[in-house]
């Protein structure tokens, strides 16, 4: 069966590509993978140097090309589709995943969901997916904007497949508030324990298209991985995040 994780948030510069890139290559390190650049800002295809000039995730959706002509092989043999400006003109739904994707699901174990970061884009993207994993940083500005994400899940009917909430780009030392924030995505059992670190490899990672050559960065995404695949943020726990941070005014 192909695990199918999307990386969700109703915010940009959240972290997700950073997650998304992170997820995919410690997949690709126990088997094949797909990550797909569904953010119209294409910040995975230009940060992993991916060309733009052949076929795209808009090409896909659109039905001018199949996934498998899509596809675009990094050095590190992770498997990719590059993003389109454009793709936020298509209205997409789960039955229209799933069928473009049926080809090559159950032959890549894999497949990596960077989606826009848009509620009304959420949807479709979370409903394909078999696992959702909502990035944030730990500020005042995002607490709300995960909650709002938080929420979808619950409308769409998927909170039974969120892993839960992943702290992102966070800087040592840790603040009183960051501290403050991850303590209490801990306590309210949405979020998860892993974090991904602020470090200026990343921008170095992504542009080598994978993460053979930063064995610390490589155990960090192997933890988050791992979480990702063997836990589930309770659906209670979820609402009860989403009424405290929601701004519903």
């Amino acid at each position: 069966m192909t695990d199918i994780i999307a990386v969700s948030s109703s915010k940009g510069g959240v972290g997700k590509t950073t997650t998304s890139f992170s997820i995919a290559a410690a997949a690709a390190s126990r088997g094949s993978v797909i990550v797909v650049d569904l953010d119209p800002s294409i910040s995975l295809t230009t940060q992993m140097r991916v060309p733009i000039s052949g076929r795209t995730i808009e090409d896909v959706l659109a039905e001018r090309c199949t996934v498998e002509e899509a596809l675009y092989e990094t050095q590190e043999g992770i498997l990719m589709i590059p993003g389109s400006r454009d793709v936020y003109r298509l209205m997409l739904d789960e039955e229209q995943f799933a069928r473009l994707f049926e080809p090559v699901m159950g032959l890549v174990d894999t497949i990596v969901l960077d989606t826009r970061p848009a509620l009304e884009a959420l949807a479709a993207p979370m409903l394909f997916s078999t696992r959702v994993v909502i990035p944030t940083y730990l500020d005042g500005v995002s607490m709300p904007v995960t909650a709002d994400t938080i929420n979808m899940c619950i409308e769409c009917g998927v909170a039974d497949r969120v892993a839960g909430v992943l702290a992102t780009n966070v800087r040592r030392p840790l603040t009183r508030l960051a501290r403050d924030l991850y303590a209490s995505l801990q306590m309210s059992g949405v979020g998860l324990e892993c974090v991904v670190w602020n470090t200026v490899q990343w921008p170095t990672a992504l542009a080598s298209g994978g993460l053979s050559g930063f064995p610390e960065l490589m155990l960090a995404a192997d933890a988050v991985y791992e979480e990702v695949l063997s836990r589930t943020a309770p659906v209670v726990a979820q609402r009860m995040y989403a009424e405290a941070w929601r701004k519903t005014a």
